[in-house]
């Protein structure tokens, strides 16, 4: 663990959280200087290393509650430039309890895909105990 103090989240940096299947849980829409505003500099830039279109750069943080979360900034993918986020919960409530990122979120995979997600991860509606 990485264990820097993010200034910009009340979180640690820590070591990417890569879920087995890869599936993002929330998208947002964001420019990249507000990206930076809000999340601080990017943890690490895409390299050869990565599988997915580029370019990127990744943030990666463990909260005092436990949660760990990646993001992959996109800065060509459509609708906008924007970051996916993968969780070490899939409580997505939880999740966006710690991100400042209500304006611009645009999907979320308990809201696109209600069946795939409730047999998954069945229901989820907890928020932060923590903060």
């Amino acid at each position: 663990m990485i264990m820097n103090t993010d200034a910009f989240l009340a979180a640690e940096r820590d070591e990417p959280y890569y879920p087995k299947d890869d599936q993002p849980l929330v998208a947002f829409t964001l420019p990249h200087d507000e990206m930076v505003r809000r999340f601080g500099p990017a943890h690490r830039a895409m390299d050869e290393r990565d599988n997915e279109p580029g370019p990127c750069e990744y943030w990666s943080f463990r909260f005092p509650c436990g949660l760990s979360m990646f993001v992959a900034y996109h800065f060509h993918c459509p609708p906008a430039p924007g970051g996916n986020i993968c969780a070490s919960s899939p409580d997505i409530c939880h999740i966006l309890d710690h991100l400042p990122i209500d304006d611009c979120v645009f999907w979320r995979l308990d809201e696109a895909e209600p069946a795939f997600f409730a047999q998954k991860y069945g229901k989820q509606v907890g928020h932060c105990s923590i903060g």
